[in-house]
């Protein structure tokens, strides 16, 4: 695997973690919370029922994650803090 290649990995996963935050907080509605864990858990419970499916659940995991973030951030903008410019 070429450096580039496990960098751009490694900034998935570290991306994807901030996807906590955003579930847990406040200023992120239910639904939006509801399109990160319907799908999931629909992922997590259907490999057991449709045995044919070749993806790992880790990776699909992090893709889901790495998504929401995604989408969290360009929806929910950082706030400014009081007295900065």
């Amino acid at each position: 695997m070429s450096v580039k290649k496990l960098s751009r990995f490694l900034g998935m996963i570290l991306r994807s973690y901030k996807a906590f935050g955003w579930l847990f907080s406040r200023r992120v509605s239910r639904k939006d919370k509801a399109l990160l864990l319907v799908p999931l858990g629909l992922y997590w419970v259907l490999p057991d029922l449709l045995p044919g499916l070749p993806y790992d659940d880790v990776a699909v995991t992090l893709m889901l994650f790495y998504w929401f973030v995604r989408r969290m951030e360009k929806k929910y903008p950082p706030r400014h803090e009081k007295g900065a410019k």
